[in-house]
């Protein structure tokens, strides 16, 4: 009988030891993460001088800080994007949208990368009379975190606005 404990204890023993190892790999995960932006054009996105509603370019970049790209002019980010950025661009996309549609875009991020933030510019036509650039912050990656993070933003006229996610 004194070998049929041994044996129990062994097991029990392998069977923890597996658990701290299952832990541990657990804990020790990629902490990227996923951000789906949903870029939705309206029926009056970035209307022409005659009223037509036209296809806009949209740029998505990844910062490790916000202050350059919330502080820099529409000019010098549409003309001498990296420059007026610097070190703080990481990454930079740039897509069509056209008007009554939707594209969707993601993003991996990774905060111990230093990708702090998410910055959005809509090049309008007419960018001085609304908003044409919106910053996220990349939140901390938590513990319970499940799925990507999901954005939705609406162009119309001149103007992005993040709107619920249907």
């Amino acid at each position: 009988m004194p070998t049929m404990k041994f044996q129990n204890l062994k097991i029990a023993s392998v069977m923890m030891g597996m658990g701290v190892v299952l832990f541990g790999v657990q804990g020790c995960g990629s902490t990227a993460q996923e951000m789906r932006l949903a870029l939705k054009g309206t029926n009056r996105l970035n209307l022409t001088e005659s009223g037509q509603p036209a296809p806009t370019s949209v740029r998505i970049y990844t910062l490790r800080e916000s202050q350059r790209f919330q502080k820099a002019t529409y000019k010098d980010l549409k003309d001498k994007d990296t420059a007026e950025l610097g070190d703080d661009l990481i990454h930079r996309d740039e897509l069509t949208v056209q008007p009554e549609e939707s594209q969707q875009f993601e993003v991996i991020v990774d905060r111990e990368k230093e990708e702090k933030f998410i910055g959005i510019m809509v090049l309008f036509r007419q960018y001085p009379k609304g908003v044409w650039r919106l910053t996220i912050p990349v939140e901390e990656k938590g513990v319970f975190s499940i799925g990507a993070q999901k954005f939705t933003f609406e162009l119309t006229d001149h103007t992005i606005r993040q709107i619920e996610p249907d």
